[in-house]
């Protein structure tokens, strides 16, 4: 589903992609080994799998631009574009990993936990390192804190019981 992924030339963590492969039906495939070869302007991005089902992408230290690599796994084959952007000066923070709707009885479709970071960014969006420390408030529907934490991230889990209506 992915086909872009943007990174910035100052946060080393990169980013990890879940790889799933569907036939000509729309079946999901039984992903046991995928393998990645850069394509394009490889010098601005590492990849590496990192799992039978994920890659990571790794910017460069220094370097900025465009470069492509390929996920394959038997004949089934996909092109992904790396943008590697140069960061400026820090103008604000952005929260990642949020989700809307978290499921108690996730499914396929559906998630059960979010992980959050803050991380500064710059005028344009482009993230400038890595997460900081923020404190993270969750609340019930009437408003009132029912969990409240410090770091640099978070793990929100629905399945946990301090999240049930009623309990605290």
């Amino acid at each position: 589903k992915k086909s872009e992924v943007t990174l910035s030339n100052k946060v080393a963590a990169g980013e990890v992609i879940s790889v799933q492969g569907f036939d000509q039906y729309g079946n999901k495939l039984n992903t046991t080994s995928i393998a990645v070869k850069k394509l394009t302007n490889g010098e601005v991005f590492d990849v590496s799998v990192s799992s039978p089902t994920s890659v990571k992408v790794t910017p460069v230290a220094g370097k900025s631009g465009t470069g492509s690599f390929e996920i394959s796994q038997g004949d089934v084959k996909t092109v992904v574009t790396v943008v590697v952007t140069e960061a400026g000066a820090v103008n604000g923070y952005t929260v990642k990993g949020f989700e809307a709707t978290l499921d108690k009885f996730a499914t396929e479709d559906t998630k059960s936990a979010a992980t959050l970071s803050v991380v500064p960014v710059d005028a344009n969006g482009v993230e400038t390192g890595e997460a900081v420390a923020a404190t993270y408030t969750i609340k019930d529907e009437k408003g009132t804190a029912i969990f409240t934490d410090v770091s640099t991230t978070n793990a929100i889990d629905a399945t946990d019981a301090k999240f049930e209506a009623g309990k605290s």
